[in-house]
């Protein structure tokens, strides 16, 4: 429903009354505060979920998503980095690295990045096998025009 105040008042409640639940429930409270675009808030949460269970996969993705809409895309890479070592084999992590690579124009990390994942995953998804496809192509056409200004 889109009460975001209202849930971040019942996940610190959650919080103080049920310390079973803290991880989902501070997970969840930097999810709510995000959707806030109070992002320090949200880091904290998920900060503060990490420093509980420092194998929080969720936790790494959420944070690095915080910082994709700050645009500091650097730590994005950290964050999914992260995420990674705890899941290693998660092409849709790997997949997402690869168009933060993209973004900030690592383009051969990005296409290695789409490789990956076009080469041990998505055999049966047909749509993301053109996706990806399409990825690379575009990543080559923009190398290829970055080359063509860096001779002029």
């Amino acid at each position: 429903m889109e009460d975001y105040e209202k849930s971040s008042v019942d996940y610190l409640k959650v919080i103080s009354l049920n310390p079973s639940y803290k991880i989902d429930a501070y997970y969840k409270l930097g999810s709510v505060y995000q959707d806030m675009k109070m992002y320090g808030k949200a880091l904290d949460a998920l900060n503060t979920a990490i420093g509980i269970d420092s194998s929080n996969v969720e936790g790494y993705l959420l944070k690095g998503d915080v910082y994709l809409e700050r645009e500091i895309y650097d730590s994005v890479i950290v964050e999914y980095n992260k995420a990674l070592v705890y899941s290693p084999d998660d092409l849709y992590i790997i997949y997402r690295r690869g168009k933060v690579y993209e973004l900030v124009g690592d383009y051969d990390k990005a296409k290695e990045d789409f490789k990956y994942v076009l080469d041990k995953g998505a055999d049966d998804d047909y749509l993301i096998r053109k996706t990806i496809k399409k990825d690379i192509k575009d990543l080559d056409k923009i190398k290829r025009r970055s080359q063509l200004r860096s001779r002029k």
